[in-house]
């Protein structure tokens, strides 16, 4: 017994080590957690694409949900994003955010696992189609809350006179893992069609996702958090007794109400711009791509493997570029390179909205080009604008409650699409006479509303353009 208790203390100790007190103690530390931070984004967003565009189509097909009903699903990562608004209630409470960023993410990813095995439950249709609908939501519910968080703790490892090579890099990274791996798992998916069990690729799926949340957890628990707990006199970090000897007590006086905190952040007229800007790219971009998929393998009757190889040519236009944005950006500005990547990502959905069964190859091959490297400069200079304009010290606060508002408004921006594909689905993809599919209108839509955002940037940002 006596043993056993020794064990067990020994192995609490090691937890406790683990999650609560490494701290970066020199630079070459700080450099090794950034490389972990890499494991885990390009593990996180591998996952993601695997539980996004044509294949959370082909399940949600699979289970016989229809089209507009298909992008609403589709839509719910953003809609989750409100979320972001509980996690920074309980980041600002915590001294040490590792450990709960660990946990719930693990739990998160393997909730995706999951989400692939429910074809093979032993359970009438309806039910499934339940079970499906609330693992996805509680599953991205999960992975916003820890969202803030996390945003933070990796910015506090990334100094800003190297954050825009490093995020470039990063970006490089995952995005070169992450359309491989979903390359692959296409050619799989074509194959297993002919199989008299095609089901069977969705249990693949789920055996990837649950070796890429392994693997993300181990990241996840080797990168060090700088020091947020109680500092001593001689400035070393204190834990458990000393801290009570020391007379520091929990308190939650200074953690504020959440609508204080939400009104702090609107109120702050340089943030604010961060959130018109997040907004309409969110509103654009979700008015029409969660209709894609469908689209794709539906009406395009594109293979999962070409699909893929688009994206993976996509992928390595981002990845050459994506270095040369941040090399542009560290010497004029993330505005400049983000106002001439959302032209071309407005160019691109334009062209999308040509995409017919007869050209699908064509203009899909073209929409891929122009997307990726588009992407190069959208994606991470969303998020250095953010940090940018976020004020130090209260930077998880004014990333959650940007993403929670952006997250909603892309939500309603994507019913407002299934709403007017129903609308033409009803007329038979027919409108003042000729057939047009409603995923080309959705498209055009998002191209004009990214030239709206384009033209903001040039009027709100022209100092730095």
């Amino acid at each position: 017994m006596e043993s056993i208790r020794y064990y067990l203390y020994f192995v609490l100790g090691k937890i406790r080590h683990q999650y609560f007190m490494q701290i970066p103690e020199n630079d070459q530390e700080y450099k090794r957690s950034r490389m972990w931070f890499i494991v885990d984004g390009a593990s996180a967003v591998t996952i993601g694409v695997l539980v996004g565009g044509a294949f959370l189509a082909a399940i949600l097909r699979t289970l016989g949900i229809s089209d507009s009903f298909n992008g609403i699903i589709s839509a719910i990562p953003s809609l989750a994003s409100i979320i972001q608004l509980i996690g920074i209630e309980f980041a600002k409470r915590m001294h040490k955010i590792k450990l709960f960023v660990c946990i719930l993410a693990i739990i998160h990813r393997l909730m995706f696992a999951f989400l692939y095995a429910i074809p093979f439950l032993k359970m009438s249709i309806t039910w499934k189609v339940i079970l499906c609908i609330l693992t996805f939501l509680t599953a991205h519910t999960l992975g916003q809350m820890i969202a803030p968080a996390a945003g933070n703790w990796i910015s506090s490892l990334v100094s800003e006179d190297v954050r825009g090579k490093y995020f470039a890099n990063r970006d490089c990274i995952m995005v070169l893992v992450s359309i491989t791996v979903a390359l692959g798992t296409g050619q799989v998916f074509d194959r297993l069609k002919a199989w008299s069990n095609p089901d069977m690729k969705f249990l693949f799926v789920s055996l990837q996702i649950l070796v890429l949340a392994i693997i993300n957890f181990i990241a996840l628990s080797n990168i060090k958090e700088p020091r947020f707990s109680y500092v001593s006199s001689d400035n070393k970090e204190m834990h458990g007794k000393l801290v009570e000897k020391r007379g520091y007590k929990e308190s939650n006086e200074h953690c504020e109400k959440f609508w204080v905190t939400f009104k702090q952040v609107i109120s702050n007229k340089s943030f604010r711009s961060s959130i018109i800007l997040t907004v309409l790219w969110q509103s654009a971009f979700f008015f029409s791509t969660p209709y894609f998929g469908i689209y794709q393998i539906s009406y395009l009757k594109l293979s999962y493997t070409y699909i893929m190889i688009m994206g993976f040519a996509g992928s390595l236009i981002r990845i050459i570029l994506t270095p040369i944005g941040g090399k542009v950006a560290d010497k004029k500005s993330w505005a400049l390179v983000l106002k001439t990547a959302l032209s071309v990502m407005a160019f691109a959905f334009i062209i999308n909205g040509f995409t017919v069964p007869t050209n699908s190859r064509m203009m899909f091959t073209i929409y891929s080009i122009l997307t990726g490297a588009a992407w190069a400069g959208v994606a991470p200079g969303l998020f250095a604008i953010q940090l940018d304009l976020a004020p130090d010290g209260d930077k998880t606060a004014y990333l959650g409650v940007n993403a929670a508002i952006m997250g909603v408004c892309g939500f309603l921006s994507a019913l407002a699409g299934g709403y007017i594909l129903h609308l033409i689905l009803d007329r038979g993809n027919q409108i003042w006479g000729y057939r047009v599919y409603g995923q080309q209108i959705l498209s055009w839509g998002s191209g004009v509303l990214i030239l709206v955002l384009v033209a903001y940037i040039k009027w709100r940002f022209k100092k730095f353009l």
